[in-house]
């Protein structure tokens, strides 16, 4: 009951929201780092509660974020903010490699989930990330919108520690 109670009062879906504002706009706030993060709370407690429907939450936002990816496997919604747009970034691949593996254990692979067969796919953002790696700058003309970059200011120079399991956890699936 607990459990079911915070991740009713506390998760926040975020369906039927759209981002308002920069080169974000019109995107599913379900795509949102924020949002997957909390479906993963819904993946949970469907298992828990045994209830296909709650559980099935989850695919609805790893959806909205396949989707929403732009071409060269960016999130709109995640690399707009500044120094810390890559952080973001894997933040939200993060939330989405957690989802797929928790999926892969009751049974689905999401792993090759392709939105509409257009390559809009985990893949994708990785080699996002992958090619981000090799060369910082393609971020930037994303990030120079400067949308709610916490600290790090700096556009040009991404807050993006090797340590930090929040933004390089994906890696390890």
């Amino acid at each position: 009951k607990w459990f079911t109670k915070t991740v009713k009062k506390t998760g926040n879906l975020m369906y039927n929201k759209k981002v308002g504002e920069g080169k974000a706009k019109g995107k599913p706030s379900s795509a949102h780092n924020h949002a997957l993060t909390s479906a993963i709370s819904y993946m949970e407690l469907g298992i828990i509660l045994n209830d296909h429907k709650i559980f099935r939450r989850a695919f609805k936002n790893f959806e909205a974020a396949m989707k929403s990816q732009r071409k060269d496997g960016s999130l709109p919604i995640e690399v707009r903010r500044g120094g810390r747009a890559m952080f973001y970034q894997g933040k939200a691949m993060n939330a989405l490699a957690v989802i797929a593996i928790i999926s892969e254990h009751q049974g689905y692979n999401i792993w090759e989930y392709d939105y509409k067969g257009k390559g809009k796919n985990f893949h994708n953002l990785v080699k996002f990330f992958i090619d981000f790696t090799e060369n910082n700058e393609i971020v930037f003309k994303y990030a120079r919108e400067m949308h709610a970059p916490g600290p790090a200011k700096d556009y040009k120079n991404q807050d993006l520690e090797i340590i930090n399991s929040s933004n390089w956890g994906w890696f390890y699936s």
